[in-house]
């Protein structure tokens, strides 16, 4: 048996006796373990080191990056969509500087510190010339829905002029918002894997990322990274991605060269060898 993991298992091991009675039970029966990063893979070990011996996961474990769609996902079809569809989603803010944020409004992913971020660069220096547009649908569960709800009460107390810069676009197709935005704005606290700011740096678009060991093992050294938590830092990457062309196009150009190892074709035939490898050792188990 091969088991995907992601953050199913490599998160934080959970409290309930049922839910970690489950998660054992797949480390002991699976033949191989799929995980997308070496932290990840790190994590798995931690959490269960009590358990299993480090040695015993590494033999399970398989190392598999996952990709992006670069027929679908490129800067060329993003500037195709770009003349058409920045004016419609921005209005009269489509001169701006546009940060977006992609993915469901969830406590996890940092829209509440980017809009407290975004709203302080702009009470700071009212002359930048930026916007941010937030897509995606609000997250599942009682706790997103009120984390929703904060959001909007926070955007309500700013001023007109700070208030009026901030849209939510709800869900669309991807490429829409690669395609107006300029800034991708990931804050995130917690990614096993971060395909929204793959897609944008496929996109050569510039990102502000968390500062964490998955997040710099996927992006590299030469991108832009924060503390999620803190509302300074990131307003601080804002200021200096907005006001700074050639920082913001040098973590674009870097982003382009670093995501092309990144493809689903590597992805499949690496996982095609796990399945191989793994259904050649319980051939020969069985004779």
């Amino acid at each position: 048996m091969v088991t995907l993991c992601g953050r199913n298992i490599a998160h934080i091991r959970d409290l309930s006796l049922t839910r970690d009675k489950i998660e054992q039970e797949i480390l002991q029966t699976a033949d191989k373990i799929v995980v997308y990063t070496k932290a990840e893979k790190e994590m798995v070990k931690k959490n269960y080191s009590d358990i299993f011996a480090p040695s015993e996961i590494d033999k399970k474990i398989a190392l598999i990056p996952l990709g992006v769609d670069f027929q679908e996902i490129n800067t060329k079809i993003r500037h195709q969509y770009r003349k058409c569809l920045r004016d419609y989603y921005l209005n009269n803010l489509s001169s701006t500087i546009n940060f977006f944020m992609l993915g469901r409004v969830d406590v996890l992913k940092g829209q509440k510190e980017a809009i407290m971020a975004f709203s302080k660069a702009l009470k700071e220096c009212p002359s930048l010339n930026i916007s941010l547009s937030i897509f995606g649908e609000v997250g599942c569960g009682e706790k997103n829905i009120e984390y929703n709800k904060e959001i909007c009460k926070i955007v309500d107390k700013q001023p007109k002029y700070i208030k009026s810069r901030i849209m939510f676009h709800g869900i669309c197709p991807t490429i829409h918002a690669l395609a107006i935005g300029d800034i991708f704005l990931g804050p995130s606290k917690f990614e096993m894997w971060y395909l929204s700011a793959n897609e944008a740096s496929a996109c050569s678009i510039p990102t502000i990322l968390s500062d964490n060991k998955i997040m710099r093992e996927i992006y590299g050294k030469g991108n832009c990274f924060v503390n999620p938590y803190d509302i300074d830092s990131i307003k601080n990457a804002m200021v200096k991605m907005a006001t700074n062309n050639k920082y913001r196009q040098k973590i674009g150009y870097y982003n382009c060269k670093h995501t092309k190892k990144y493809t689903w074709k590597n992805s499949a035939r690496q996982l095609r060898k796990v399945f191989e490898t793994t259904l050649a050792q319980n051939q020969i188990g069985i004779n």
